[in-house]
C-alpha cells in the first residue's frame, strides 16, 4: 500500500477509458450534464453536455500540498484483529474549454477519505491443521470530503452532497 500511496503521479480517467475497448463508449458520459447530477452547480457555472476529465491521485504529497492537515493513507490493526484501513483520494475535475477542444480548465478539486473498518479472526477447526482466516466487515464510510473551486472557495454544500450520496451507497 506505501508504493501506491507514494506514487506522486495522477491520472487522468478519459486516458484510462480511451485504453479499453469495454470503457471507451462511456467517455461520452463524462460530460458535465452527468456530472451535474451530483454537483448541481457544474452545470449553472460551466453549461450542459460540455467534455471533463478526471484526474485522480492517491499520492500523499500532492494531496497535502492543498490539503496540508490530511492524514497518511495506512491500516492499523489491534491485537484482537479489529482493523482500520483508510485511503485518501484527490480528484481534479477538469472542463473541456468553450470551443477549444481538448483544452481543460480547473472546475473543482475534491479530496475525499475512504475508511473500511472490520475485524479478522482465525477459526480454529477439529485438527490443528484445519484453521480459517475469517474476515468480518463491519462498515465502510466517506470520513470527510473537501471540494474546491479554482479560486480556493470550499464547497461546502457540494461536500454535504457528496459526502451523503456517498455514504448512503457504501451503507
Amino acid at each position: 500500500m506505501l508504493d501506491f500511496v507514494l506514487v506522486d503521479k495522477s491520472f487522468s480517467m478519459r486516458e484510462f477509458a480511451s485504453m479499453s475497448n469495454e470503457a471507451a463508449p462511456y467517455l461520452s458520459k463524462l460530460n458535465t450534464s452527468t456530472l451535474g447530477m451530483l454537483l448541481p452547480q457544474i452545470i449553472e457555472e460551466f453549461g450542459e453536455d460540455r467534455a471533463i476529465d478526471v484526474m485522480f491521485t492517491t499520492s500523499h504529497e500532492l494531496i497535502s500540498n492543498k490539503l496540508p492537515e490530511a492524514k497518511v493513507s495506512g491500516f492499523q490493526m489491534d491485537r484482537n484483529g479489529n482493523f482500520r484501513f483508510a485511503v485518501n483520494l484527490g480528484f481534479e475535475i477538469l472542463v473541456e474549454k468553450k470551443g477549444q477542444h481538448k483544452q481543460y480548465e480547473e472546475a473543482r478539486a475534491i479530496y475525499i477519505q475512504l475508511v473500511a473498518k472490520g475485524k479478522i479472526v482465525i477459526k480454529e477447526g477439529n485438527r490443528k491443521k484445519d484453521r480459517m482466516l475469517i474476515l468480518m466487515a463491519k462498515n465502510a464510510e466517506m470520513g470527510g470530503a473537501k471540494i474546491f473551486k479554482p479560486d480556493g472557495e470550499e464547497m461546502v454544500v457540494e461536500q454535504m452532497v457528496l459526502t451523503s450520496g456517498v455514504n448512503v451507497q457504501l451503507e
